[in-house]
């Protein structure tokens, strides 16, 4: 029974780390700007202020931003930062 249930976790945790893979941002609708001789990808998204700009942590990128980004774009501009 508790092999079961461990199959039966691992089939449902596979599947929603597959769907949460492929929520992610596109990467085409960014801009690049050159910083000390250096490519950093950004997005712009939404107007008005205050700027909110948000920073990735270590190992990820802007995509990690993918679900709050649209919520706060609504109501003001954003800006993600890409430092890969």
């Amino acid at each position: 029974m508790k092999r079961e249930r461990r199959n039966i976790l691992f089939i449902v945790l596979s599947i929603f780390f597959v769907v949460l893979g492929s929520v992610s941002a596109s990467a085409d609708d960014g801009q690049y700007a050159d910083v000390q001789g250096r490519r950093v990808f950004y997005r712009d998204l939404g107007t008005g202020g205050p700027v909110v700009v948000m920073v990735h942590g270590w190992s990820c990128d802007q995509t990690f931003w993918r679900l709050q980004a649209p919520a706060l774009s609504a109501r003001t501009r954003v800006i993600l930062v890409d430092l890969i």
